[in-house]
């Protein structure tokens, strides 16, 4: 009994040497890397700012997600640029932060009815799919592609991620095992690429409307850039799959082997229905406003509220209901996963603070910028201007990323007298810098699947990362670019 009893009251941690090791590396750099001397216009600032991001991508990636962010937006607080209280309002304040808290209510309200594995029943029962585990693979690819190019890419990837759990659940693919860790990429780097596939989502739009600006009015052509994002969107995905049949080769026979009484006709009870026709509801309440003139009073409603308002007014509901079936608020809170949530409000923080012009940081990449590209022929300057933009994007938010990017590409194009299609650059320039899934600083898909740690273990993230950047480069530099000279 009292060997129990000392057992119950010892101090026994889960963590290894290595942690702390890999913790005192985190805080150091965060601590020290300020009194690096700032090369200009990079300020004193600044280089407290790329030592808090630098520490932050280090803790990430070695020790956890939580408290590197948590120390991370302190620091950031101690900078001089904004107080304690700011850094976290900035963070937690945050829109996306918000969307993706309610949005994980609303899906797990999803899983934990069943109604998930209901329909992924109803996706592998297509007989095209049965059996055949590239086909299931495209039409999973293929569902995220249509509904993130018409939702926000945040709420598409939980609701595909929600629904390919219940898929791995029907096949008994456990967490960690390599179909369902590539697919789950897949699923964000397909929705990364459909996200811009309509010309008025804000990163499309803010590259055209910076290009009208600095041209005086010249327009880019909104039917032959749907064409031009659909043909290479679809060709980096194919490579994607190609690549996860003969290059990462998972193991798909569970699919191939799986007995087709699998999938059952089960029938949903009469709190499933409800929840699946409210799921419905959901999607297209996040819809119509896309579909609707713009001048309709419920689409001006609905603009008003937007999507994070749009979902928590349907977690409200459910709240509201209080069915039996789907438990207490308490209960809905259970599938949020808080070291994503952690992870994504220091990734958002910090990747706007680098971007904020008292750092100097842009400014930098501006002037390292224009002296590498000037004067080089087409081939070589768009080579390196792509180059340049991609390996940005993976560590600035993508948002800031063409805010820098576009004027110095309008720029260099003009000045080169290299016969430059600057149209060509600059919708290649949203291509390359709507995929920033390197770092979990790029973009919220990055962040997402860095913070899914059970399904995504280890290194994989950084190394799936790198290969879908890394493909979107080549695909962009070797059709894109051709094909856009030709439509533009």
């Amino acid at each position: 009994m009292s060997t129990e009893l000392a057992a119950k009251g010892s101090l026994a941690t889960r963590n290894k040497p290595s942690y702390y090791v890999n913790s005192l590396i985190c805080v150091g750099i965060m601590l020290l890397f300020r009194f690096i001397p700032p090369v200009e216009p990079i300020t004193a600032l600044g280089m407290n700012i790329l030592g808090i991001f630098i520490g932050m991508i280090y803790g990430w990636l070695t020790v956890g997600m939580a408290w590197p962010s948590l120390f991370g937006i302190i620091l950031l607080g101690l900078s001089g640029m904004m107080s304690v209280a700011d850094a976290f309002k900035s963070g937690f304040g945050n829109n996306t932060i918000l969307l993706i808290l309610f949005s994980f209510i609303l899906t797990g309200v999803l899983g934990t009815s069943g109604v998930a594995k209901w329909i992924a029943n109803k996706l592998v029962s297509f007989k095209i799919a049965r059996g055949r585990p590239w086909v299931l693979s495209f039409l999973i690819l293929f569902s995220m592609f249509v509904l993130s190019s018409v939702i926000s890419i945040t709420a598409a990837i939980m609701v595909v991620w929600s629904m390919f759990y219940g898929i791995c659940e029907v096949y008994q693919f456990k967490k960690g095992e390599k179909w369902p860790m590539l697919m789950l990429v897949g699923i964000a780097f397909s929705g990364s690429l459909a996200y811009q596939l309509f010309p008025f989502k804000s990163l499309p739009a803010v590259v055209i409307g910076n290009y009208a600006d600095l041209s005086g009015g010249g327009d880019i052509n909104f039917f032959r850039y749907f064409i031009w994002m659909l043909i290479t969107d679809w060709i980096i995905i194919g490579i994607y799959l190609l690549a996860m049949k003969f290059v990462f080769k998972p193991d798909v026979s569970k699919i191939k082997n799986s007995d087709a009484s699998i999938v059952g006709e089960e029938k949903l009870n009469p709190y499933q229905r409800f929840i699946l026709i409210y799921f419905i509801c959901y999607i297209v309440a996040v819809l119509l406003p896309s579909i609707l003139p713009a001048d309709f009073a419920l689409t001006i409603l609905l603009n008003k509220i937007n999507t994070t308002g749009i979902t928590a007014l349907f977690v409200l509901g459910l709240v509201f209901i209080n069915f039996k079936e789907g438990g207490t608020l308490g209960d809905m809170f259970r599938p949020i996963n808080w070291d994503l949530i952690f992870l994504l409000v220091g990734a958002l923080t910090i990747s706007s603070a680098i971007s904020n012009a008292d750092t100097g940081i842009t400014a930098w990449i501006s002037q390292v910028m224009g002296p590498v590209l000037q004067g080089k022929s087409f081939l070589i300057f768009a080579f390196l201007l792509i180059l340049a933009a991609t390996v940005v994007t993976n560590f600035c938010n993508n948002m800031a990323t063409v805010a820098i990017f576009t004027p110095i590409a309008y720029n260099l194009c003009i000045a080169s007298g290299a016969g430059v299609n600057v149209k060509a650059i600059m919708v290649v320039l949203i291509t390359v810098c709507s995929t920033a899934l390197i770092t979990p600083a790029g973009s919220t898909p990055a962040a997402l699947i860095y913070g899914n740690k059970e399904w995504v273990p280890g290194k994989y993230p950084f190394t799936l990362g790198l290969f879908a950047v890394a493909a979107t480069f080549v695909v962009m530099f070797c059709i894109g670019l051709p094909l856009a000279n030709v439509l533009f």
